[in-house]
C-alpha cells in the first residue's frame, strides 16, 4: 500500500479528493445517485408476521441459486421471492450470523453452537452441528457474531475465539479445525473480504490478513490506539477504511489516521459501525437510530433511508447486504427491508408535498416545475443531507395543463387562464384571462406563444418590450385543442377533440410585427388520414410522424398529405401496440406509452432500425399522463399516483440472469418427492404410480426487485408442447395423467420482462398394474396358456366330435347298409315278384296257346259236320300241344336263364325257350304259325 502523504485530511483536501475520485471514476457511477431532486427509494418491507419469526434479524446471505437465508431470533429462514420457509422446526435458538457457501450449503453461528445446512436426498436442508469437533474446553464461546465463507474455508468468529474448517466443493466440512484465540473477553473484529483478502482486526496487534489457518500482520504499528473496528472497507486504490464507534479511519498499511468526513461524524454521533462496500465507490452504512445511509468515497452522505421513508424500524443490527440485482437488504431490530439504495429510479408523491395527478413538467432556470391537477409545485432541497426534496405549491392555481419556456419566461396554461413565471421563486402572473387554455407551442425566434384553447380557438401572444401582447385568434378548430406543437418547417400541428382526437396542420407566416394563417389542413379520408390520433406528432429521424392507435403516418411535404409510414421499422410496432403520448428527447429517441399502459423508450439507430426498452415497468400499471425528457433524465407523470424520475443515461446497473427453481414436487394426496431448490430434477428412478397420478409442482423465480410482478409460464411436454399464458401462479397441478414419460417445464419473467432460464422436472407415470411389463408378461403367458388350453380343448372337442361323427357315420353307414340291404332285398323281392309276374305271364302265354289249340280242336271234334279227315287233323293237333305243355313244365322246373322279350302289343315276357331267334319268337311257335297259315290258304 502506498503511504498517505498528508496525515491530516482537511476540508480542502476532501474537495480535491472528491474531484479526483469523480474524474477517476467512470461516468456511470455518479449517475446512480441524482445530483438534485432526491426522491423516495423503492422499498420492500418484511415484518415479523410476514415470515412468522421474531422481530430481530442478525444476518442475511444470498446463495448462488438466488435464495436468501435469514439469521433470526427464532433461527434460520429461507426466502425464494414467493414465501418463507422455517428451517429449524423443533429448535428454539437465536441465529447470530449466517453465510452461504458452495452448492447449497448454509453456515450458521448461534450461541454456543455452530454448524451448517446441506440438502438431503429429497432436497430438504438438514443441519449438521460442528460443536463436537471443537475441544470441550473451548465450547463456551457464547455468540458467534460473524460467519463467513472465503475460498475453500468457513470461518466462525465468536467472543475470544475464531474457528475455521476447510470445505469441499459441495460445502461439506472435511478439513481439520483451526483455532485462533483472541484477547480475553474480546473478539476478533471486522472479519471481511477486501480486494480478495480476508482481513480482520485483532485488538492486540491491529489489522491482520487471514491466510487459511494463519493470521498475518499487515502493518507496523501495534494498533494500540485503534478503537473497536467492526467494518473494513476498500478505499481508493489500495487503502482501507476502518469504521467503528469512534468514526472512520484510513489505513495505508503503515499508519492509521482519522477520516474527516460527514460519514465519520455520523458514525460517532449515531454509534454506527456496520458498513458494506457496494462497489464503484459507494458504501452502505447501518446505523443504530437513523436507518441505512448511502455515502461515497468522499465521505459525503448521499441518501438516508429511515422509518419516515418506509423502513419498519431505524435500528440496523448488522451489515447491509448487496444482492445480485443491486438491491440492499437491511436487517433491523424489527423486521427486514430491501432498499433500492443505488438506483436510477425514484418517485415523488404526496408524502413529499406533491398533490394531485402530474400533468406537465418543465425545467426552468435550473428548477423543476411540476404541474398537477391541483396546481404548480416546485421541489426544495431538504435541510438534512441525504433526505428527499419537499415540494412547495406556487399560488392557488388549479389544474395546470401545459408549460413552455419562451423569452426567458415560463408560460403556463391552467385554471382557465394563461400565466407566466418570470424568474425562479416568483409566483405566476396573469397573461390572458378566461381563455381556458389546454396547450402551448412557442417560437423562440419571434418570442411568440400559440395557445390552444377549449372549443377550438388557437390564440397568439407575443412578448414585446417586457409585455405580453394578445394578437388575437389565429384559427378555430371548433373542438378542444388538447396538444399543440410546431414541426421543423414552422407549421402548427393541433391535436383536437376530446373523446375522439383528430389532427390538423395550421400553416402560418410571421414577422416580429404580425402573424397570419395561410392554410388550415384537417386530415380526413380525402387527404390520407382516417383514424383517431394517439398524441402529439413527433420527429423520428428526418420524418414528421403522426401516430394513430393502430397506424403510423408520415407527413409527405411533396404530396402535402399524410401517408402510412410503412417503410419504417417503427410502423409495424405502431400497428400492433400503438404509440401514445410520444415525447421527443434530445438524443432523437422517443418515449411513449403502449396500449397496455407500459412506458417504452424507442432509440433510433443509424440504419433506420430501433431498439425498444421498457425500463419503467416497475413504476405502475395504471398508465401515464405525460413525459418530459431532459439531458438523460425522464420525468413521467403517472395517472392518479405520483411522479417518477428515471436517469436513463446512467442506467448501467447489474444485469442478472434469473433462474426459476423447482421448489416442491408432490405426488398423489400429499407424498413429497422433492422439497428443496433445483433447476433440473429427474424422477425417472421413482416413477409416479398409476394410483397416485396426480402431480403438483411448486416453483419460484428468486428475483426480488418487485416480487409482486414476477410471472410464470408452464408446459407439460408429453401432454402439450404449448406454453401456458403468463400468470402469477407459483404452482401447477396435473390430474389423471396417462401412462408415459413427461417433462414439466417452467420459466419466469421479472418486472422488466426479462425471461429466466427454464426449470424442468422429468418423470414417468407408470402404467396400471395390469399394464406393467410383468403383468403384460403374465397376461401374455396366461393368454398363451389360455390359447393353448382353448386349442387343446378345441382339438379335443374336435376329436370327440370326430369320434362321434365317425360313430354316427358308422351308424349312418350301417343304417344305410341296412337300408341298402333292405332296398336290395326289396329290389330282389320286387325283381322276384316281377320275375314271378313275368314268369306267370310267360307261363300263361306259353300255356295259353297249346290249351287254346287243344280246346279249339276238342270243340271242333264235337261237331258232326266235320269229316273224319278234319277230325283226325284236329286230333293230330292235340298231342303236340300236350307234349309242348310237358316240355314247358320241364323248362319251368329247370329254368336257369330268363330274359325279357317283346311280345304282342309291347308286353314283356320271359323267354323260357332254348332257342333264341332274332325276332324273339319261339321256333316251334313260328312253325305252328306257318302250318296254320298254310292250311288256311
Amino acid at each position: 500500500m502506498k503511504r498517505i502523504r498528508d496525515r491530516v485530511i482537511k476540508p480542502t483536501h476532501i474537495v480535491l479528493v472528491a474531484i479526483a475520485l469523480l474524474l477517476g471514476m467512470s461516468c456511470e457511477l455518479a449517475a446512480y445517485v441524482p445530483t438534485g431532486e432526491l426522491g423516495l427509494p423503492y422499498i420492500t418491507v418484511f415484518k415479523p408476521e410476514d415470515y412468522d419469526g421474531m422481530g430481530q434479524n442478525w444476518g442475511i446471505s444470498q446463495a448462488d441459486n438466488g435464495l436468501f437465508y435469514l439469521a433470526n431470533g427464532d433461527g434460520v429462514f429461507e426466502y425464494d421471492g414467493v414465501g418463507w420457509t422455517y428451517l429449524e422446526e423443533g429448535f428454539n435458538r437465536t441465529a447470530r450470523s449466517i453465510d452461504t457457501g458452495p452448492g447449497q450449503s448454509v453456515y450458521v453461528g448461534y450461541h454456543n453452537e455452530l454448524g451448517y445446512f446441506l440438502p438431503d436426498s429429497t432436497g430438504e436442508l438438514k443441519y449438521t452441528s460442528l460443536l463436537e469437533r471443537i475441544p470441550t474446553s473451548m465450547q463456551d464461546f457464547r455468540d458467534v457474531w460473524t460467519t463467513l465463507v472465503f475460498k475453500d474455508r468457513v470461518y466462525f468468529a465468536a467472543i475470544g475465539h475464531m474457528f475455521s474448517w476447510q470445505i469441499d466443493e459441495q460445502g461439506v466440512v472435511d478439513g481439520s479445525l483451526s483455532i485462533h484465540v483472541a484477547a480475553e473477553e474480546s473478539r476478533y473484529q471486522g472479519l471481511m473480504v477486501v480486494r480478495d483478502q480476508l482481513l480482520l482486526v485483532d485488538p492486540a496487534i491491529g489489522v491482520v490478513e487471514v491466510k487459511g489457518g494463519e493470521l498475518v500482520k499487515m502493518q507496523d504499528d501495534a494498533g494500540a490506539n485503534l478503537r473497536p473496528v467492526w467494518s473494513i472497507l476498500p478505499y481508493l486504490d489500495d487503502e482501507i477504511l476502518l469504521l467503528g464507534y469512534e468514526g472512520v479511519f484510513v489505513s495505508d498499511g503503515e499508519t492509521i489516521i482519522p477520516w474527516r468526513s460527514d460519514v465519520s461524524d455520523l458514525c460517532r454521533e449515531s454509534g454506527a459501525y456496520n458498513a458494506t462496500a457496494l462497489g464503484d465507490g459507494y458504501y452502505a452504512l447501518g446505523t443504530d437510530d437513523e436507518g441505512v445511509v448511502l455515502f461515497d468515497s468522499t465521505g459525503t452522505v448521499l441518501k438516508i433511508v429511515d422509518r419516515d421513508l418506509g423502513l419498519p424500524n431505524n435500528q440496523v443490527l448488522t451489515y447491509p447486504y448487496l444482492d445480485k440485482e443491486g438491491g440492499v437488504w437491511v436487517c433491523l431490530d424489527y423486521g427486514l427491508a430491501r432498499v433500492d439504495l443505488i438506483s436510477p429510479l425514484q418517485r415523488f408523491n404526496h408524502s413529499l408535498g406533491l398533490e394531485g395527478g402530474v400533468v406537465a413538467m418543465r425545467r426552468f432556470k435550473g428548477s423543476l416545475y411540476v404541474g398537477t391537477s391541483q396546481g404548480i409545485y416546485v421541489p426544495h432541497e431538504a435541510e438534512q443531507p441525504g433526505h428527499p426534496v419537499q415540494f412547495t405549491e406556487l399560488g392557488s392555481m388549479l389544474y395546470c395543463w401545459d408549460m413552455k419556456e419562451v423569452a426567458d419566461q415560463l408560460l403556463i396554461a391552467g385554471d382557465g387562464d394563461v400565466h407566466v413565471i418570470r424568474d425562479v421563486g416568483q409566483r405566476p402572473e396573469m397573461v390572458a384571462e378566461g381563455v381556458y387554455p389546454f396547450s402551448i407551442a412557442v417560437d423562440s425566434t419571434y418570442q411568440r406563444a400559440f395557445v390552444g384553447c377549449t372549443a377550438g380557438p388557437i390564440q397568439s401572444y407575443a412578448f414585446r418590450n417586457g409585455v405580453w401582447l394578445d394578437e388575437g385568434e389565429l384559427a378555430s378548430l371548433d373542438e378542444d385543442v388538447m396538444w399543440l406543437t410546431r414541426s421543423p418547417d414552422g407549421a402548427l400541428w393541433a391535436t383536437y377533440g376530446f373523446d375522439s382526437l383528430s389532427v390538423a396542420r395550421v400553416e402560418i407566416e410571421q414577422t416580429w410585427e404580425s402573424v397570419q394563417v395561410t392554410n388550415v389542413l384537417r386530415f380526413n379520408e380525402a387527404n390520407g388520414y382516417t383514424e383517431m390520433v394517439a398524441g402529439t406528432p413527433f420527429l423520428w429521424g428526418d420524418d414528421w410522424m403522426v401516430s394513430g392507435f393502430e397506424m403510423l403516418y408520415r407527413w409527405d411535404d411533396v404530396q402535402h398529405t399524410l401517408v402510412p409510414a410503412s417503410d419504417t421499422p417503427l410502423y409495424e410496432y405502431a400497428v400492433k401496440h400503438s404509440i401514445n403520448l410520444p415525447t421527443m428527447s434530445s438524443d432523437h429517441s422517443i418515449w411513449f406509452e403502449d396500449d397496455s399502459g407500459i412506458c417504452n423508450h424507442a432509440i433510433l439507430k443509424d440504419d433506420g432500425s430501433f431498439v425498444l426498452e421498457t425500463p419503467l415497468r416497475r413504476t405502475s400499471t395504471t398508465g401515464y399522463n405525460s413525459f418530459y425528457s431532459e439531458n438523460g433524465t425522464l420525468w413521467a407523470g403517472l395517472v392518479g399516483l405520483h411522479l417518477v424520475r428515471y436517469d436513463y443515461a446512467a442506467d448501467n446497473g447489474p444485469e442478472q440472469e434469473h433462474t426459476t427453481l423447482i421448489r416442491d414436487v408432490r405426488i398423489g394426496e400429499n407424498e413429497s418427492r422433492f422439497n428443496g431448490s433445483t433447476q433440473h430434477l429427474s424422477l425417472l428412478q421413482q416413477p409416479v404410480r398409476w394410483s397416485d397420478r396426480t402431480v403438483r409442482f411448486n416453483y419460484a423465480m428468486p428475483c426480488y426487485e418487485d416480487v409482486t410482478r414476477n410471472e410464470y409460464q408452464v408446459r407439460l411436454v408429453g401432454l402439450s408442447e404449448a406454453w401456458s399464458d403468463w400468470t402469477q401462479d407459483t404452482h401447477q397441478l396435473y390430474n389423471n395423467l396417462a401412462a408415459g414419460q413427461y417433462r414439466f417445464e417452467v420459466r419466469g419473467r421479472d418486472v422488466h420482462n426479462s425471461l429466466s432460464q427454464v426449470a424442468s422436472v422429468r418423470f414417468f407415470v407408470s402404467p396400471p398394474w395390469y399394464a406393467t411389463w410383468w403383468a403384460t408378461t403374465l397376461w401374455l403367458v396366461l393368454a398363451i396358456s389360455l390359447t393353448y388350453g382353448l386349442i387343446k380343448l378345441r382339438l379335443r372337442a374336435i376329436e370327440l366330435r370326430s369320434k362321434r361323427l365317425d360313430e354316427l357315420v358308422k351308424q349312418r353307414t350301417a343304417e344305410l347298409e341296412q337300408l341298402r340291404e333292405a332296398e336290395r332285398e326289396a329290389e330282389i323281392k320286387a325283381s322276384q315278384m316281377e320275375t314271378a309276374y313275368k314268369m306267370a305271364a310267360t307261363i300263361a302265354h306259353e300255356f295259353n296257346n297249346p290249351l287254346a289249340i287243344i280246346q279249339a280242336s276238342s270243340q271242333l271234334m264235337q261237331k258232326s259236320e266235320f269229316d273224319e279227315y278234319k277230325l283226325r287233323e284236329f286230333a293230330d293237333k292235340i298231342p303236340p300241344q300236350v307234349t309242348r305243355l310237358k316240355e314247358l313244365l320241364h323248362r319251368i322246373r329247370t329254368v336257369d336263364d330268363l330274359r325279357e322279350i317283346d311280345y304282342a302289343a309291347g308286353m314283356k315276357i320271359l323267354d323260357i325257350h332254348h332257342g333264341k331267334p332274332g325276332n324273339g319268337v319261339h321256333p316251334e311257335t313260328e312253325a305252328n304259325s306257318r302250318s296254320t297259315r298254310d292250311r288256311r290258304n
